[in-house]
């Protein structure tokens, strides 16, 4: 069975001619540069764990900026589902409302999903982490057709924190800390079918980002 590009190279759907949420495909070289140079794992290429990361990294730029599910060629679009933490299961059409952060987080005392749309939702940690929010598969515990793993998220806060609350707006100064949280995933894929991801389950502490963002800030204040 021939490998899908997908799972060779973190970046293969960059090249896609698909309808991108900005007129143009992304552009992720600081977050690769910070991936670089930051991460904790140096996994060998054509490993299980290369390959995993790969195809997260593709699926998270299709969830992020394409805006035809049509298109998305990391997920099986009729019987793809997104949940965390054992929550409602989302469709792709739900996630393309929703975004991946307010699915992620939800309505917390530090954020809200409620208050916040895609658009919004992404530019609040655009603008926190100018710099880029890197990701990183930290181990792999099961293969396909249900991967189990471990991951790492981080990035440095370096630009100011504006965050939209039902009761008025979360505002925090830059501290330049990193920001880093952790969290394990369970992947089903078809390996029959270009392993194309039936489902994603995320497990993780969803205040992990919110509470190092506000609580390592030099002002916090609430803007009603």
């Amino acid at each position: 069975m021939s490998v899908p590009d997908l799972l060779t190279d973190p970046n293969a759907v960059l090249l896609d001619r698909a309808q991108w949420r900005y007129g143009v495909a992304p552009d992720y070289r600081k977050a690769n540069a910070s991936f670089a140079a930051e991460k904790t794992k140096d996994w060998e290429k054509g490993s299980l764990q290369d390959m995993v990361s790969n195809l997260v990294k593709n699926w998270e730029k299709e969830a992020s900026y394409k805006l035809d599910p049509s298109e998305w060629r990391t997920i099986d679009k009729e019987k793809y589902r997104f949940s965390c933490n054992g929550g409602q299961k989302y469709t792709v059409e739900d996630m393309l409302r929703l975004g991946t952060y307010n699915a992620l987080i939800g309505d917390t005392e530090l954020y809200s999903a409620t208050n916040t749309d895609f658009e919004t939702s992404h530019e609040v940690f655009r603008k926190a982490m100018p710099e880029g929010f890197a990701w990183e598969v930290l181990d792999v515990y099961s293969g396909p057709p249900e991967v189990a793993f471990k991951w790492r998220h981080w990035g440095k806060m370096t630009g100011k924190l504006t965050c939209p609350l039902g009761h008025g707006t979360l505002e925090a100064e830059p501290t330049n800390d990193t920001i880093e949280i952790f969290g394990m995933a369970i992947a089903k894929v078809e390996p029959e079918n270009g392993f194309k991801i039936t489902e994603i389950e995320i497990y993780y502490e969803p205040n992990q980002i919110m509470s190092q963002l506000a609580g390592k800030a030099k002002r916090i204040q609430v803007m009603v």
